[in-house]
């Protein structure tokens, strides 16, 4: 995916559930990772996309990592973390997260991640010496 120019992308602050004024820069480079939940989402940019990683994390530590983040980050307490993650994430997830692994090239779950991490590593390398 070829960037022709720098971008300016928003910040959203998770305490307000808003974006914010200030915006983050993203500089032209030779490769560029997309990361997040929805990346695979949008077709347009899906097609666009070299090569697709899918973390396939168990529910266990998804809920773990949430949780430690949400308590730091977020001033959540550990029964609203729970509540909405039970509620609205294991649901969501199901239904738009999970159906979006059939595009991935690479899916890394917990117990491959050793080997699967040195396949992802090979393929940047690849790519950054082909450009």
């Amino acid at each position: 995916m070829e960037l022709k120019n720098n971008v300016n992308i928003p910040i959203y602050d998770y305490k307000t559930h808003t974006r914010m004024i200030e915006k983050k820069t993203i500089l032209k480079k030779k490769l560029l990772i997309v990361e997040g939940i929805y990346s695979f989402f949008n077709e347009d940019l899906r097609n666009k996309m070299i090569y697709k990683v899918f973390l396939n994390i168990s529910e266990k530590t998804r809920l773990k990592r949430r949780s430690k983040r949400d308590m730091a980050y977020r001033a959540r307490t550990i029964e609203s973390i729970n509540n909405q993650y039970k509620n609205t994430v294991i649901p969501m997830h199901k239904k738009f997260v999970q159906p979006l692994k059939k595009h991935a090239d690479l899916i890394i779950e917990n117990k491959t991640f050793d080997s699967s991490k040195n396949i992802l590593f090979n393929k940047i390398e690849r790519i950054l010496n082909d450009r």
